[in-house]
């Protein structure tokens, strides 16, 4: 239930930013085109710094969520307050960086806390989850612009962020440099479950027969060993290279003489 809320909050603080920017910048005087480019460029330093934080010798998944949660956040309000136009536009390239990749560490965090057989499931109700706020984020944009209240836009939009910084307290351990307990337990089943296969002798080695006389190979294979006989594989020797072999009568009798 939590993460789905962090899945619906970050849906919503991104189509709030993104679907009305150019606009936004726009009335602001400030090119919106060479805005926007720079803004998509600005992505690619952030999702590289995801990357890195994002393992568990770093920051790990939940931890690195909350960098960039509030990070994001504290970018919109600058945004949102800094009077020189400039400076917004910076802000802004800043606030990509740190909430694109947000988008990153959420799909790599969701699929290690759900089952082997709920995966699949669970990353589908995630996705379908981000698919509400495009619908509502149009009308909430539009009717936050128009009110011509500057810093309202960039305002609410932190607000998003901000309540999914605090939502992720809520997501539980740490699914980093852990392994799925699920997954363990199929491996362990298996493992109790294994059977030993015959083992195959080889005739390049020395053998202990029954009687524990250790026969060079060459000699039993011509003068005792005859492509009928039936060997029987006790275990292997745990001091040589060889294995312990059991004969019929007859052929620990043909052995010992």
């Amino acid at each position: 239930m939590i993460a789905s809320l962090v899945w619906f909050l970050q849906s919503m603080g991104y189509w709030s930013v993104t679907m009305y920017l150019p606009e936004y910048m726009g009335s602001l005087g400030i090119d919106p085109y060479m805005n926007m480019f720079t803004v998509f460029i600005g992505e690619i330093p952030g999702l590289v710094l995801a990357m890195i934080l994002i393992e568990p010798h770093m920051f790990g998944r939940i931890k690195c969520l909350r960098f960039f949660s509030v990070f994001t956040a504290a970018g919109l309000i600058l945004f949102a307050f800094v009077p020189v136009d400039f400076l917004k536009a910076v802000c802004v390239i800043v606030v990509y960086f740190f909430m694109v990749p947000i988008y990153s560490i959420l799909n790599t965090f969701t699929p290690e806390v759900y089952p082997t057989g709920n995966r699949s499931m669970a990353m589908a109700w995630m996705y379908m989850v981000i698919a509400f706020p495009g619908l509502i984020t149009a009308f909430l944009s539009a009717s936050v612009l128009s009110t011509n209240i500057s810093w309202l836009y960039p305002t609410v939009a932190a607000a998003f962020f901000l309540l999914q910084f605090l939502f992720t307290f809520g997501l539980g351990a740490e699914p980093a440099g852990h392994g799925l307990n699920d997954t363990k337990d199929y491996r362990n089943r298996n493992q109790s479950s294994e059977v030993t296969t015959p083992t195959q002798v080889s005739l390049n080695e020395n053998v202990t027969i029954g009687t524990q006389l250790i026969v060079d190979n060459s000699e039993a294979t011509d003068a005792y060993i005859s492509e009928t006989d039936e060997l029987e594989v006790e275990q292997p020797v745990s001091n040589g290279n060889g294995y312990s072999l059991k004969f019929t009568e007859e052929e620990e009798d043909a052995v010992a003489v």
